[in-house]
């Protein structure tokens, strides 16, 4: 929880005053989310949506989210259970969305050790919620909030996790191409984070967290190498989509890496990827996607650099 941090018994009155502030508003919340998405009435849905996004604003936001997430209302009483409620599908995503939008604007509210307390929960949120039926942008914006954390609290544990996550599922295809891809996804929000402007972090800790990610560039090209071939080799024959939708997320990935990270060109020029990339434009699943990163890489890279040369003859 995002209330961590405070010991000793004048801690315990504020707790149980904001768990009980908390449980209040869960009725209202059930409300709003009803009127917003279920209900038919024009007026109503607008009074829902602005009392939802005055609630994401608030700083009840933090410990509302964290409850949702951690099943502990009685939208989403056991994750990542969505048949519990009418509306869990859409709590949940109301989570997701206030929790990174608090960590992308109000981090200034909590404290150095609340933040890491609250990157943990973040973590397990992800564990919980990244699986089959999940609608995608709940996973999309735990990894954002994940990825800010991570920039804020400079946790030289982001890449580490990653590479944990990646060797999760290993005997199950399509369970390892779900988990794999969400990994790849958490890769691809890290420098993404560390750059977003509608992020409101001390400059200090960007210049921080962009050298890690920037040490770690080569390493991550050859991790992305790895997973496209096991999509490929190993993933396709059991499934298919779930293979697809692996590479696909690797390319978007590498997309982020290249804007943000200094790839070495020499790196990038004799990595399989980008040959990949090239070939996968003849795959209209994948052909958006690798023109972007074909695209980035032209635009990355100065071809009156020397250093660039051998990168720009391989593009050529």
């Amino acid at each position: 929880s995002a209330s961590g941090g405070e010991t000793g018994g004048a801690a315990r009155p504020r707790a149980m005053a904001a768990l009980a502030a908390k449980q209040d508003l869960v009725p209202l919340l059930e409300q709003s989310l009803h009127a917003l998405y279920l209900g038919t009435d024009p007026t109503a849905r607008r009074e829902a949506d602005r009392w939802l996004q005055r609630l994401q604003r608030g700083a009840e936001g933090w410990e509302l989210s964290d409850a949702i997430l951690g099943g502990r209302t009685p939208l989403c009483p056991a994750p990542p259970n969505l048949q519990a409620h009418p509306l869990a599908a859409q709590a949940v995503q109301f989570a997701s969305m206030t929790l990174h939008a608090k960590v992308s604007g109000d981090l200034h509210e909590l404290s150095v050790d609340q933040a890491s307390q609250l990157r943990g929960a973040a973590l397990a949120h992800l564990d919980s919620w990244s699986g089959p039926g999940v609608p995608p942008v709940v996973a999309k914006k735990l990894c954002l909030a994940v990825a800010a954390l991570a920039v804020s609290t400079s946790w030289d544990g982001a890449l580490p996790h990653v590479q944990g996550m990646l060797q999760r599922d290993g005997n199950d295809a399509s369970a390892a191409c779900r988990s794999r891809a969400v990994a790849v996804e958490l890769l691809a929000a890290l420098p993404e984070q560390c750059f977003s402007k509608g992020f409101n972090v001390p400059p200090s800790r960007r210049e921080h967290f962009d050298k890690y990610l920037r040490d770690a560039s080569a390493g991550v090209l050859g991790v992305l190498t790895q997973l496209v071939g096991w999509a490929s080799t190993d993933a396709r024959p059991a499934d298919a989509a779930g293979a697809a939708k692996l590479t696909s997320t690797a390319f978007e990935c590498l997309r982020a890496w290249i804007s943000f990270c200094d790839v070495p060109a020499a790196a990038l020029a004799a990595s399989p990827l980008l040959p990949g990339a090239f070939d996968a434009l003849q795959h209209p699943p994948l052909a958006d996607v690798a023109t972007d990163v074909i695209v980035e890489a032209l635009r990355r890279y100065d071809c009156r650099d020397a250093a660039a040369r051998p990168l720009v003859a391989a593009v050529a």
